[in-house]
C-alpha cells in the first residue's frame, strides 16, 4: 500500500504512511511507523478496523506518547484518536 506523504482522508480517519512519531512522545524520538491511522471521527473507528489490509498488522493505540519509548521503528499500524470515543464504542 503506497500512501503519498501527506495524510490522506478517508471519512472519519487520516492514514499516513512512513510516519514519524517524534512529536507523538515526550522524549521525542525519531521512530517512524509503518501505517498511522489519525481517526477523527468514533465512528469511523470500525470502519478502520474492519480494513481487510489492516488484519493480522501489530497495531498500538497511541495517546499523549507519555508513557511510550520508542526503541526503534514499529512495524505496524499505530492509532491516534483525535476525538473522545462513545460509551457504546468504549
Amino acid at each position: 500500500m503506497a500512501l503519498e506523504s501527506m495524510p490522506v482522508d478517508l471519512g472519519g480517519y487520516a492514514l499516513l504512511e512512513d510516519a514519524s512519531l517524534r512529536a507523538r512522545n515526550t522524549l521525542r524520538v525519531d521512530a517512524h511507523v509503518a501505517l498511522l491511522a489519525e481517526v477523527h471521527d468514533a465512528h469511523a473507528l470500525m470502519k478502520l478496523l474492519a480494513w481487510p489490509a489492516l488484519r493480522g498488522m501489530r497495531t498500538l493505540v497511541l495517546g499523549e506518547g507519555s508513557n511510550v519509548l520508542f526503541a526503534s521503528d514499529f512495524d505496524g499500524l499505530i492509532i491516534t484518536l483525535k476525538t473522545r470515543l462513545p460509551a457504546e464504542v468504549q
